[in-house]
């Protein structure tokens, strides 16, 4: 694409090079207007303080959603599993896009304040256990909604395993964040799966 957008730029042509995911300083306010949206939604429904769940590759969601959270007046938790790499390089991501998204800001965050979980990694970056599978099926049973098995599957997975250890009270409130994979549930190779 950089290669490309060069190209095109010496013709005096105008180009914009969206990464992956959409995750730089532009695309990360998509979910800090997001999550102030769902705020007061759940302001509404008189819920305070949740746990806001996803997965997380490129670090744009968790950079938006971590920035609007330690913004907001009653700061939540951020809980981001990692689909494709060590807690380390997500990090790393999460504050570069911080520091193209609100500069001298950046250096008041703290990746620190946010759950970076990289112990549900499985098999790896688009790839699935059975169990895994087996869950994300039960989830989409019970809501009706597809889970694919790179993403979004794999925090709905990491929830329901955290449910069934105990970490959650029953005045917990969980906002799981489906930031799609619909295409990917599609293109999933689960016989593979099966057979790993």
């Amino acid at each position: 694409m950089t290669e490309a957008a060069d190209g095109l730029n010496r013709i005096g042509r105008s180009t914009w090079v969206i990464p992956e995911g959409a995750s730089d300083g532009l695309g990360m306010w998509g979910y800090v207007r997001a999550a102030a949206e769902v705020d007061q939604q759940l302001d509404a429904a008189g819920v305070r303080r949740p746990i806001h769940w996803h997965a997380s590759s490129s670090g744009g969601t968790t950079a938006g959603l971590a920035l609007h959270v330690a913004r907001s007046a009653e700061p939540a938790q951020v809980v981001a599993i990692s689909v494709s790499d060590p807690a380390d390089q997500l990090a790393e991501r999460i504050e570069s896009i911080w520091e193209d998204a609100v500069g001298a800001e950046a250096s008041r965050l703290s990746v620190d304040d946010i759950e970076l979980r990289d112990d549900y990694l499985g098999r790896g970056y688009g790839l699935a256990t059975s169990e895994e599978l087996v869950i994300q099926a039960e989830a989409t049973s019970l809501t009706g909604l597809i889970f694919d098995p790179t993403y979004t599957g794999k925090a709905v997975y990491a929830l329901r395993r955290e449910i069934d250890r105990g970490r959650f009270s029953p005045e917990d409130d969980v906002v799981l964040w489906h930031t799609g994979g619909g295409f990917a549930a599609l293109a999933f190779d689960y016989g593979d799966a099966l057979d790993g």
